[in-house]
């Protein structure tokens, strides 16, 4: 079995129209339940590394790491660098595949009259995805996921819709036979998969961000190392990665 954990840190929402956040992403990380344990244990490791005493509620989040926020703020920013190489260590060492979609919001406006919202289509291509993958290689999956009150509800909602009938878009319409029961949400304090899936994934969308030049610009060096590393674990581990509509 495999457990697929979720992760939100590009969800730019259903304003097609701005230019800062033309790109709608979602990712998973899936990883074979006999592996979930190595890999917690390795990233507990790496918090007693930083952490004195352990401190409640602790987890290893993007945007504190980059932006020098929470715990994070007392790093230097060779610590900062050398954190987020360790994980993409744990990573590379790890039985971990990747799949991702990407939304193009301007052109899903221009393609249909009343586009589903961003999220919803991510959503959907990659529970697809996921099952075809997973059908394959006869296999179930269970679905974690960080807890975001906003969307819960809707998202088990539509998961359980293509489970008991099939997914929707248009024309195209698909079975999925291969989950197991339900959406599961937890704090992302209490996971450290899904701590992994937030920095993997965040770190990827502003690499490929960059690299089509819609909101930053990648110029500092101190950074590439991070970025080149992470594009060699990305190419031996993603399974799936796409943007659409064309």
């Amino acid at each position: 079995m495999y457990l697929i954990y979720l992760d939100e840190s590009w969800n730019t929402g259903k304003d097609f129209l701005n230019l800062r956040q033309p790109i709608h992403f979602i990712s998973w990380i899936l990883v074979q339940e006999d592996c979930i344990d190595s890999i917690s244990k390795k990233l507990k490791s790496l918090e007693k590394m930083f952490l004195k005493k352990k401190i409640q509620k602790f987890e290893f989040h993007w945007s504190d790491m980059a932006q020098w926020k929470g715990l994070f703020a007392e790093f230097s920013e060779e610590l900062r660098i050398d954190t987020f190489l360790m994980i993409l260590s744990i990573i590379e060492k790890s039985n971990i595949l990747f799949i991702s979609q990407w939304i193009d919001k301007a052109k899903l406006q221009q393609k249909y009259k009343v586009p589903l919202h961003p999220h919803s289509l991510a959503f959907m291509y990659l529970v697809e995805k996921i099952d075809d993958f997973l059908i394959k290689s006869d296999s179930r999956w269970l679905l974690i996921m960080d807890n975001n009150e906003d969307r819960k509800q809707r998202v088990i909602n539509d998961f359980s819709s293509f489970k008991d009938k099939q997914t929707f878009f248009w024309y195209w319409k698909k079975k999925i036979t291969n989950i197991i029961d339900s959406v599961y949400y937890t704090e992302s304090y209490n996971s450290p998969l899904i701590q992994l899936a937030d920095v993997i994934w965040y770190l990827y969308a502003y690499m490929e961000v960059s690299k089509h030049k819609w909101t930053y610009s990648k110029t500092q060096a101190n950074k590439r190392v991070i970025f080149e590393k992470l594009e060699k674990i990305l190419q031996k581990k993603t399974y799936y990665s796409n943007i659409k509509p064309k």
